[in-house]
């Protein structure tokens, strides 16, 4: 362990020991319990469900746009790769051939 991470870990445990324990913080959930008492703020269900579909339905179509894109993309390197082949395969077909004109003459 190095001395800079050693003194790092007392100043550590110095500034807890130092902290009084009123101003720790606890590791505590926060407890939220919603009864119809408490709840009463006039929230229409029929609002909440018809966002729901709302949101639901706008997550399905980018979901779509988002697959329309991967498709694009797919075809556009399968296209690239081919070109690629073929501009490979007539540079080749060109040196070769340019090769035994030359070894001919």
């Amino acid at each position: 362990m190095e001395p800079s991470t050693a003194r790092g870990n007392q100043e550590l445990v110095q500034f807890w020991e130092e902290t009084p324990s009123g101003q720790r913080l606890q590791d505590e959930k926060p407890d939220f319990r919603l009864t119809t008492k408490n709840y009463n703020t006039g929230i229409d269900p029929q609002r909440i469900h018809a966002t729901l579909l709302h949101v639901t339905d706008s997550c399905s179509r980018l979901e779509q746009k988002l697959n329309h894109s991967l498709w694009n993309q797919k075809v556009s390197l399968v296209l690239i790769l081919v070109l690629t082949a073929l501009w490979g395969f007539t540079v080749f077909i060109h040196y070769s051939s340019s090769g035994l004109t030359k070894r001919s003459t």
